[in-house]
This record gives structure tokens, C-alpha cells and sequence, in this order.
């Protein structure tokens, strides 16, 4: 679900609607509030079939306000109350989703007129318990580094929206990109910046939807990340029985000669053959040592490293904190804006990599027995592009084939 609210400053002008277009393009939202349309409702049908939404509209006062609630023909909204400030409504995502609760709000331009906003805020929040978005150009700022330039916001209206938002139960998810979204317009030095639109929400549409909260604190974000990722690399906790199943439908590749070297003694000479064959600077784990700490002092180090090693091994016992391990989360894209845009890797201590690429080495020789030709990730030598060649040809071959008497088809195994 994609919500929008545009402070669009009159609707009328072909720029604007052009401009309109192309937000709608590029941001795809199912639902969107506009304020200040400046158009009477005729007008405002004409922009909801041209963009091809249902929506209810507030019409324009003379050529000042406007509302509109617009959402996809997919998605059921019922509209609960409005006025020229606010349209209130039940938002069903699907038959299967719980519902939720979305407000438009426009403050109230006038700042003598500004605690009317308030009360209204504090009116809605009586109204409905479902998990609750506000959203919208509010007319005031949170903090004093929300404004740069012009006059400087007394206190008390400031703390009087504070305390409106904290009795309504709203709270503030945050933002990401530019720190202001209004502007006069006017050449320096009379220019006035300043952040008026936001978005609030209560405690329950927050826990509803978790990925829609901009973290800023470092305990959000470590809890968004945990909780993503968790859920994400979970087991699906298979049963034995779907286990055995699985497992009986895998043919046995190993022969007696190629178990009988997998199962025999790790030596010394294979643990230091594989700490030597590490990149010397890759990023250490919570040791903080790189392998070309082992590397260089190994004559120091190495009797302890390698007990330590074939202690695990041959043995099976390892020191707890040995496997402790830094998770680093590398984004995918440019300024990502959520959890699910970054990729975890993990930052291991040295001599549990060591354990890992010395069974490595010992498995290697073995590999190609092992894994089928098919198999093409993973495996020296072998590209997991090969497999898009492989099709294009296939496809090549059954779209040019005209021997009509002879069939062939293309299966992919899953």
C-alpha cells in the first residue's frame, strides 16, 4: 500500500495536472490526498477519470481549498466524515487484511484560526479505534529547525501542536529527502523555508505496518532490521516426514573411496594451506584481526590456531565466541529507504573461516562427481548465466522448428 498527499497549490493549469501525471508514474500509489485543488467538483471528476481513480472531492470556496481523496478501483475506502479541512475514512486493502483508518488533514491556514486544526484532531481521535494514519500539510512545524528564514515560531505554537498530536495519540514516522516541503518562493535574503507536511501515526498502524515507519534512532533501526530479517531467513520448520521424503528423492553421489577421505583427520597442513590461500585485508568480524594479522605472525600464532582448529574438526568442540559473528547490511541501491533494499552479509572471526575453507579445500576435488552438470551456480568454472543461454536456445530452436511430424518440449524442473 502506497499513500500520497500533495499540497498541489491549484490543479487547473495543464503543468500541474502534467506534473500531477508524472508523480502518479513514478511513485504508483493506491491512494492519494490533494489539497488546495482550487477546482469545483465537475473539475475534479475530470481528473479522476483521466487518471482513472474513485475518489471523493471538497469543492473549492471561490478559487482558495479544495480537497480530494482519490484511491484505486481495486481498493474499497469508505469515507466516514469531511469538512474543508479533513476527509476521514476505512481503508480495506483486500477481503483478507484488516482495515485501517486514513485522515487527510489540512491545517488551517490562518494562524489565529490554527487551534480549530487542533480540536479537530483531537475530535477524530474519538471517532474510530483502528490502527490510524494522519497525513497531510498541516500549516506549523514540530521543531524550530523545521523553519529557516523569516520569522522565528514562538513556542507556544509550537508546543500547542505537540500537545494536540500527543492527545490524539499520533505519532510523527518521520521522513526521508529534502528537510523542507514549503517555500515562499522569494529571492534571498526574504526567502522562507519550512516542513508543514508530514505524516502521524497511533501506536496500533504502526504495528500493523512496520516496514512504513521511517526509523532515525539506532534502536529502530536495529529492531527493524532483526524483525525483517528474522522473519525473512526463518525455517519453515519442515516435519521429518517431508524431510525423508526429500531426502529419499536425492540420488547418492558419494562412493565408499570418496567418504572414506571426507571422514578421515584434518591435518596441520591443510588448516595452514587455507589460512594462506585468504585474502590478507578482507573485513575482519568482531576479533577485529584481518588475515594478514595470522599471516604475518604465524609463527606466533599458528601451533594455537591450528589446536584450535582441528579441536573443532576432528573433534567437534569450539569455543562459543568463536562464532560470533558482525551482520553488515550492504544497500542495493542508491539512498535506500527500506529494510528490504539492503543485503546482509556476515563478518566472521578468522579462525572460523578457516574452518570453513578447510572443509571447503577437502569437499573441492569431490565437487564435480558431486554436483550435476545442470548445477551451474556455485561451481568453479561454471556461470549461472549459462542457464539463460541454455533457454534462449531452447526457445530458439522450438519457435524455428518445422518438422511438424516430430514433437519436442521444454520443462522447467522446479
Amino acid at each position: 500500500m502506497n499513500c500520497l498527499a500533495w499540497n498541489c497549490q491549484g490543479l487547473g493549469l495543464p503543468r500541474t495536472v502534467r506534473a500531477f501525471g508524472e508523480i502518479l508514474q513514478e511513485q504508483k500509489p493506491d491512494v492519494v490526498f490533494l489539497m488546495e485543488t482550487k477546482l469545483n467538483n465537475i473539475q475534479m471528476d475530470c481528473i479522476k477519470e483521466r487518471f482513472n481513480f474513485f475518489g471523493v472531492n471538497i469543492a473549492a470556496i471561490g478559487k482558495s481549498g479544495g480537497l480530494a481523496l482519490l484511491w484505486k478501483k481495486d481498493i474499497r475506502v469508505d469515507i466516514q466524515t469531511y469538512s474543508h479541512n479533513h476527509i476521514d475514512a476505512i481503508v480495506f486493502n483486500d477481503s483478507e487484511s484488516k482495515p485501517w483508518r486514513f485522515t487527510g488533514c489540512y491545517g488551517e491556514p490562518v494562524q489565529t484560526h490554527r487551534h480549530r486544526t487542533w480540536a479537530l484532531l483531537k475530535w477524530l481521535s474519538n471517532k474510530s479505534t483502528l490502527p490510524w494514519l494522519c497525513i497531510g500539510d498541516f500549516n506549523e512545524i514540530l521543531h524550530k529547525s523545521e523553519k529557516q528564514g523569516g520569522d522565528v515560531v514562538p513556542n507556544w505554537r509550537i508546543q500547542n501542536f505537540r500537545q494536540a498530536t500527543l492527545e490524539a495519540g499520533l505519532v510523527n514516522i518521520g521522513f526521508s529527502g529534502y528537510p523542507f516541503t514549503w517555500t515562499n518562493r522569494r529571492q534571498n535574503p526574504n526567502t522562507i523555508w519550512a516542513r508543514l507536511d508530514r505524516a502521524f501515526a497511533c501506536s496500533k498502524w504502526n504495528q500493523q505496518f512496520p516496514k512504513a515507519r521511517w526509523c532515525e534512532t539506532h534502536e529502530d533501526i536495529e529492531k527493524l532490521a532483526i524483525n525483517y530479517f528474522t522473519k525473512l531467513f526463518k525455517s519453515g520448520d519442515p516435519t521429518k516426514d517431508y524431510l525423508e521424503i526429500a531426502l529419499n528423492a536425492i540420488e547418492a553421489r558419494a562412493s565408499y573411496g570418496m567418504n572414506q577421505h571426507l571422514l578421515s583427520d584434518f591435518t596441520r597442513e591443510e588448516v595452514t594451506k587455507a589460512l594462506f590461500q585468504m585474502y590478507p585485508l578482507k573485513s575482519p568480524g568482531p576479533d577485529g584481526f584481518p588475515a594478514l594479522f595470522y599471516q604475518k605472525f604465524w609463527n606466533i600464532v599458528g601451533d594455537d590456531v591450528i589446536k584450535t582448529t582441528l579441536d573443532f574438526l576432528n573433534c567437534g568442540i569450539l569455543d562459543n565466541d568463536l562464532n560470533r559473528t558482525h551482520i553488515v547490511l550492504l544497500p542495493k541501491f542508491k539512498s535506500p529507504e527500506h529494510i528490504s533494499q539492503f543485503r546482509p552479509i556476515s563478518l566472521t572471526n578468522v579462525i572460523f573461516k578457516i574452518l570453513a575453507k578447510t572443509l571447503a579445500n577437502r569437499l573441492k576435488p569431490h565437487m564435480p562427481t558431486l554436483i550435476v552438470e545442470t548445477q551451474s551456480a556455485f561451481v568453479l568454472n561454471r556461470l549461472i548465466t549459462d542457464n539463460v543461454l541454455i533457454a534462449f536456445e531452447i526457445n530458439h530452436f522450438l519457435k524455428h522448428y518445422k518438422n511438424k511430424s516430430v514433437s519436442y518440449m521444454a520443462l522447467k524442473w522446479i
